[in-house]
């Protein structure tokens, strides 16, 4: 019988526990609403910055570093889009959510979070597509996608 380890206990694990609790709440409400609460992504920001000066957990540079990535790099996205399709094309809370992932967890989990949530909803669409069902005039929610990312991104990457 193989025996059965915890994980070592540190900020960092604590970190990832927390943001996939977090994106729960936040998948429900996103689907239901097309709302990712401020109530929920600007603490995410704070514990960020304050786990990266504990010990065990990012350094505050690389938690700035996601930071930056996740909500300015998002921001850029979305007015590029904003841009080019004459409408919002990712709204506020979705910025700001990986605002707090790259806080939390840094650039890494922000790239990934993204490639793979953006894989996600592709299919998703793809699936939607094949079926003949109208892609036109429906709003997606990304969160539900950015959920499915940062999880697939932790079970398949960072817990190896």
């Amino acid at each position: 019988m193989t025996p059965f380890f915890l994980p070592i206990f540190s900020v960092q694990n604590l970190s990832f526990l927390l943001l996939a609790l977090a994106f729960i709440p936040i998948a429900i409400i996103d689907f239901r609403y097309r709302l990712i609460p401020d109530v929920i992504t600007y603490p995410m920001m704070v514990f960020g910055f304050l786990f990266s000066f504990l010990p065990g957990g990012m350094t505050p540079s690389n938690a700035l570093v996601g930071f930056l990535l996740g909500g300015g790099g998002l921001y850029l996205i979305a007015l590029l889009g904003q841009w080019f399709l004459k409408k919002e094309g990712m709204g506020g809370g979705d910025i700001k959510l990986m605002a707090g992932v790259g806080a939390m967890a840094g650039p890494v989990a922000v790239i990934m979070t993204l490639f793979i949530g953006s894989w996600l909803a592709l299919l998703f669409l793809l699936s939607r597509k094949i079926r003949g069902e109208a892609l036109r005039g429906h709003e997606i929610p990304f969160g539900p996608f950015l959920a499915g990312g940062f999880w697939l991104y932790l079970a398949l990457f960072s817990l190896v």
